[in-house]
C-alpha cells in the first residue's frame, strides 16, 4: 500500500471500528439477498418455456458525497453490495478536498477479495474535470492512486480511491460447486486452519456469473486470491499469464507424505505441464452413458455395449416415443459441444495429434460426427434439441422422453423425483474400432504468485484437500472424487451409479487433447468459447456433413489458437 493511501487509512476517524462492523453488516445482508435469489425456468406449455436468470452487470459506479459534509455511508451502502452481487469493476467517485484525501472511513474493500479492478489492457488513466491546482492533487500523484490501489477508469475528480487495504491473510476463493451447504461447509475447512505461525485464511464465494472478468480484473490489479479453486483449464491460462504458483513443491510434499498415492492414478498428471503442475485436481467432471431401466424394458431393449446396438435401442424407444440419444445446444449448454466431443474421444479420435498440433479433420473424428448425423436422420435424436439448455434436457429426462444418452455424473440428481430411481450408468461403449474413452474434465485447486506466503498457501491448500472428503460424506457434489480414500469410503460407496463411473469411467478419461500431450492453453481458450457451441449446433443440423461440420470447427481453432 502507498504512503498516500496509508495516511489517507491513518485519517480515518475514531469511529472506524463501528464502520467496520457496519461493512461487515452491510456485506452480510446483500450476501444473504444476493443467496436468496433464485434463477428459474417453467414449462408453461408444451415446448414453451419460461424463465428468469439473474446476472451481474460487467460495471456500476458509485458516487460518494464529499465536501463540506461528507457522507461516509454511502460508500459502505454501494460498493460492498454491488460486489456481493458479483459486479466484475465498481467505480467508486467523489469530490475532492484541498485538505488531502476525502475523509469516507475505512476502505470497504479491507475484506473484500476482489476489490474494484482495471481491465488488463488500461495502463493510463485520463482525469476528466480536475482542479490542476489543487494542493496535493496532480496527475502524477492520481496516477500513482490508481497503481497503488487498483483505480478504475473513468474515476472522476482527485479524490482518494476506496482501495484494497493490504491484508496479510491468505485468501481462499471457491466458486459454487453445489448448493450453499457446499460453500457453508467449504468455509467451515478454511476456518479450521489454524497454521502454528504465518498468516490465517479468509473464504470468499465467488459466484459463476461473471467468473472471468472477476479473476482477470483481480490478478491485473494484484488483488487475486492467494488460492482458488477452478473449472477445468483455468489455471493453464493463468499460467501462461504469468499468475500461478506451480504446485510441484506442493506434490513433493505430498509425495513424502504419502498423501500423493490417494490420489486415483493418472489425476495428477492431468494438471502437468512442461514448466510443471499448474495445480491440483479435487474433482472430476466425467462423462458418461445413462439410461432408463423402466423405459428399455417397455421397449424391448437391451442395453448396449457398441455404437451399432446404440443405434438399435435407439430406434425400438423411437417406436414408444422416445429418444434415445439425449444432447442439448441452447444457451449456455456446454453439452452442446462436449457430447460430440465425448463420442470423438470414444472413437479414438480427438482434435489435437499425438504431438500436440491441431488436428480437427482426421478420419476418426468425421467417423463420430457422422455417426451423430445418422442417429439424427433416424429420428432418434429429438429434433428440438439444437435449442434446449441443460434444464431442458433434464426435463426431457423428468417426463420420461430421454430413455439413453451421454450425460455428465449428476444427471439423476438434477433429474430427481421418481424418474431418478429408474436412471442407470451404464458400461462404457465400444467403439467401431474397439476403443473405449469417455470426456473428463479435472476441476482443480490453484495457487498464485501473488500471496502473503507462499508457504501458507501450499499449507492452506493442502489443507483443504484433506478436508474435501466431506462434500462426499454428506453428500454436497456430484462430480467424482479424485482420492481413493474417498472413493472407498462407506458413504461413497452407497451411490452406487458413482462407483461405477470412478471403477469404469474414470480410468479411461481424457480430456480434449485425447491423443495428444497435455494442451492445457489451448483447451483453455476453445472450452465455452462460441466456435464450440457453433460446432455443436451444426451437428444437430441436417444441413451439412460430418466432414465440412468439421472444417468449419477446424478453421475457426486454427484462428483461435494462433
Amino acid at each position: 500500500m502507498s504512503g498516500v493511501l496509508k495516511r489517507a487509512q491513518g485519517a480515518a476517524p475514531a469511529g472506524s471500528a463501528d464502520l467496520r462492523f457496519a461493512q461487515r453488516q452491510v456485506r452480510g445482508f446483500a450476501q444473504a439477498q444476493r443467496d436468496s435469489i433464485r434463477d428459474f425456468e417453467v414449462e408453461t406449455l408444451d415446448g414453451v418455456f419460461l424463465g428468469q436468470r439473474n446476472m451481474p452487470v460487467d460495471a456500476s459506479g458509485a458516487y460518494v458525497p464529499g465536501g463540506h459534509y461528507p457522507l461516509t455511508v454511502s460508500a459502505h451502502m454501494t460498493v460492498p453490495t454491488a460486489k456481493v452481487a458479483g459486479v466484475g469493476r465498481v467505480a467508486a467517485t467523489t469530490p475532492p478536498r484541498r485538505t488531502g484525501p476525502p475523509c469516507v472511513g475505512p476502505s470497504p474493500h479491507a475484506h473484500d477479495p476482489h476489490p474494484p479492478s482495471p481491465p488488463r489492457q488500461h495502463k493510463e488513466r485520463t482525469m476528466t474535470n480536475t482542479d490542476a491546482s489543487s494542493p496535493g492533487c496532480s496527475r502524477r500523484r492520481f496516477l500513482g492512486l490508481a497503481a497503488a490501489a487498483s483505480a478504475v477508469p473513468g474515476i472522476s475528480g482527485c479524490g482518494y480511491l476506496l482501495g484494497s487495504g493490504a491484508s496479510d491473510d491468505l485468501k481462499f476463493w471457491d466458486m459454487p460447486w453445489g448448493s450453499n451447504t457446499y460453500n457453508d461447509m467449504s468455509k467451515k475447512i478454511i476456518a479450521s486452519y489454524k497454521p502454528a505461525k504465518g498468516p490465517s485464511a479468509t473464504y470468499q464465494t465467488i459466484q459463476w456469473a461473471n467468473l472471468g472478468q472477476t479473476f482477470v480484473s483481480a490478478i491485473a490489479s494484484d488483488t487475486n486470491p492467494a488460492v482458488s479453486t477452478g473449472s477445468g483449464f483455468q489455471a493453464f491460462q493463468f499460467a501462461e499469464q504469468g499468475a500461478i504458483a506451480y504446485a510441484d513443491n506442493l506434490i513433493e510434499t505430498m509425495k513424502k507424505s504419502g498423501f500423493y498415492d490417494d490420489f486415483l492414478p493418472g489425476t495428477i498428471d492431468g494438471m502437468k505441464t512442461d514448466k510443471g503442475y499448474v495445480a491440483v485436481p479435487w474433482e472430476l467432471d466425467a462423462h458418461v452413458w445413462w439410461y432408463n431401466k423402466a423405459l428399455l424394458e417397455e421397449a424391448g431393449a437391451k442395453v448396449p455395449t457398441d455404437w451399432d446396438e446404440l443405434l438399435t435401442t435407439g430406434k425400438a424407444l423411437k417406436k414408444i416415443g422416445v429418444y434415445g440419444f439425449s444432447t442439448g445446444a441452447g444457451a449456455g449448454n456446454s453439452l452442446a459441444y462436449e457430447t460430440p466431443m465425448s463420442m470423438i474421444i470414444g472413437n479414438g479420435g480427438g482434435l489435437f495429434d499425438p504431438d500436440g498440433n491441431l488436428d480437427v479433420l482426421n478420419p476418426r473424428n468425421i467417423e463420430a460426427i457422422g455417426f451423430i448425423k445418422q442417429l439424427v436422420g433416424e429420428g432418434v435424436v429429438d429434433p428440438a434439441s439444437v435449442g434446449y439448455t441443460n434444464d431442458n434436457q433434464y426435463a426431457q429426462w423428468k417426463k420420461k422422453r430421454y430413455g439413453l444418452g451421454n450425460e455428465q455424473g449428476g444427471l439423476a440428481d438434477n433429474v430427481g423425483g421418481d424418474v431418478a430411481k429408474d436412471l442407470a450408468v451404464m458400461s462404457p461403449l465400444t467403439g467401431p474400432h474397439g476403443d473405449k474413452a469417455t470426456l473428463v474434465v479435472e476441476n482443480n485447486v490453484m495457487m498464485y504468485k501473488n500471496t502473503p506466503s507462499q508457504e501458507g498457501s501450499e499449507a492452506l491448500l493442502l489443507h483443504w484437500l484433506q478436508n474435501i472428503h466431506r462434500f462426499w460424506d454428506q453428500p454436497l457434489v456430484n462430480g467424482l472424487p479424485v482420492l481413493k480414500s474417498i472413493a472407498e469410503s462407506p458413504a461413497f460407496k452407497k451411490r452406487r451409479n458413482y462407483v461405477k463411473m470412478v471403477e469404469e469411467y474414470q480410468p479411461i478419461g481424457t480430456s480434449y487433447a485425447a491423443r495428444g500431450k497435455t494442451v492445457g492453453p489451448a483447451q483453455a481458450k476453445m472450452d465455452g468459447n462460441s466456435a464450440m457451441y457453433q460446432f455443436g449446433q451444426a451437428v444437430l443440423s441436417g444441413k451439412t456433413d460430418a466432414k465440412a461440420v468439421l472444417t468449419t470447427l477446424s478453421n475457426a481453432l486454427t484462428s483461435l489458437l494462433k
